[in-house]
């Protein structure tokens, strides 16, 4: 699960191996190792370091949450760091999630 998730996140942001390695400060070989299934019981730190780096919960390494929730929970919490309230937040998801594509 783990290598997947690694792998999935990656081709999402179109980040090489040695691009994730640079990242989080973990070498190029152990993201490689992890992405191909060969190491699926890293270290927590590793797993700490995949995390910070890639900016993500450790819950999506783990299945916990999807990459959606993460990259939700992380724009919640940059809104909550320039001082947008949760009311706020809340109505932007409410205007967000009711609005439609337009018509072609």
């Amino acid at each position: 699960m783990l290598g997947y998730r690694l792998g999935m996140l990656l081709l999402e942001r179109n980040l090489s191996h040695e691009q994730a390695a640079a990242i989080t400060g973990l070498s190029r070989a152990t993201i490689t190792l992890i992405c191909e299934g060969q190491n699926e019981n890293p270290k927590l730190s590793t797993i700490q370091a995949l995390a910070q780096g890639l900016r993500v919960p450790i819950g999506y390494f783990v299945g916990e949450i999807d990459l959606m929730d993460a990259e939700w929970l992380r724009v919640v919490e940059r809104c909550k760091k320039a001082g947008i309230g949760p009311g706020l937040i809340g109505e932007i998801a409410g205007f967000l999630q009711n609005k439609k594509a337009p018509a072609k």
